[in-house]
């Protein structure tokens, strides 16, 4: 949380950041505690419910990342003057993290939901029992 103490000298614009760190430090959260208790083709890992919070995340994190960058560019063009003389690193540094964040969720959520249309695939053809053995097509009609 050390970038809401540089975003009182900023702006509101960088309040953005501590509740999608908070987000993500929960989806992580219930992701590992998920994958701890569950098999690896379990559908409870694979939800749509965390696949839509992935992207939900992603994007998130990409609106901090804008954010982030064009205050960094500010900064740097002497347009907004800060009292810390760190601050300008401080938002380097949040650019460069968020930008990970967004690559990072994005490749979470697009692998869910390559793996999830792979279960549902695989469940579709599987053998059921039960299930007659005769088809009900014929060639006699």
């Amino acid at each position: 949380m050390a970038f809401a103490a540089m975003a009182v000298l900023l702006s509101p614009g960088i309040w953005l950041t501590p509740p999608v760190v908070a987000l993500t430090f929960i989806y992580h959260t219930y992701i590992l505690l998920i994958a701890n208790s569950e098999s690896y083709s379990t559908p409870h890992i694979y939800s749509t419910s965390c696949t839509v919070c992935a992207y939900i995340l992603a994007t998130l994190w990409t609106a901090v990342c804008a954010v982030a960058t064009a205050f960094t560019c500010l900064l740097s063009s002497g347009r907004i003057e800060s009292t810390d003389a760190q601050t300008k690193l401080w938002m380097i540094l949040l650019s460069a993290f968020s930008l990970i964040e967004v690559f990072t969720l994005g490749y979470i959520a697009m692998n869910t939901h390559k793996i999830m249309k792979k279960i549902s695939y695989s469940e579709k053809w599987r053998w059921r029992n039960g299930s007659s053995t005769t088809s009900e097509w014929s060639l006699e009609k």
